[in-house]
């Protein structure tokens, strides 16, 4: 015990001693990269479910005093939820549901996810999905577009090896669900409480 106590110590002197050197250093560009594109894809997403939900309190009550639009209202559903489905068929496994079951089979190795194609998807058909008032939170898919973003940063700039590649997908996960619940601590306290789970 007195000799894993004397280890941390000498981790925490070296992270605190050289705080631009160690490891800190090594990750704290891209995370901070990473956070913003989440944070500004993440924002843009709310923005326009946001905007839907509002243009819905008006349609709704309308729709109430007009039976008969709900006829064309049922119809443009019925198109939304064919449009969904060809835009997910391609890469099923990875878009449907939350997305949080995928992310822990590949932090696990287990489940290879593909980051650019499963990125634009999952966007657009949430936004297909949230927008008309089908159900469907925000905050999961939100996780899993940060992932993928996280993903693209390494696939396209570094090139790490799986553990990092990993840490990056994490820090997209964190970003993701900070920015949906404009909570900083809450993307960062859920994936700990993921890890800690594994």
């Amino acid at each position: 015990m007195k000799g894993e106590n004397t280890l941390y110590h000498k981790r925490a002197r070296d992270i605190l001693g050289k705080p631009f050197t160690f490891i800190v250093s090594r990750y704290l560009g891209v995370s901070i990269a990473i956070g913003i594109v989440t944070g500004l894809v993440i924002r843009i997403f709310r923005w326009i479910i946001d905007r839907a939900l509002t243009l819905l309190t008006i349609i709704y009550p309308f729709m109430g005093k007009h039976p008969w639009l709900l006829i064309p209202y049922i119809l443009g559903i019925f198109i939304v939820a064919w449009l969904i489905g060809k835009i997910v068929k391609p890469y099923e496994t990875d878009v449907v549901r939350s997305g949080v079951i995928q992310l822990k089979a590949v932090l696990l190795g287990k489940h290879r996810i593909h980051r650019r194609p499963v990125l634009w998807r999952k966007f657009v058909a949430s936004l297909l999905t949230i927008c008309p008032g089908l159900f469907l939170g925000r905050e999961r898919p939100s996780i899993q577009i940060g992932a993928c973003i996280g993903a693209c940063f390494n696939e396209k700039f570094f090139h790490l090896t799986d553990k990092d590649k990993y840490l990056l997908m994490e820090y997209g996960v964190a970003a993701g669900l900070s920015a949906a619940f404009s909570a900083p601590l809450a993307g960062t306290m859920f994936l700990l409480e993921e890890k800690k789970n594994k």
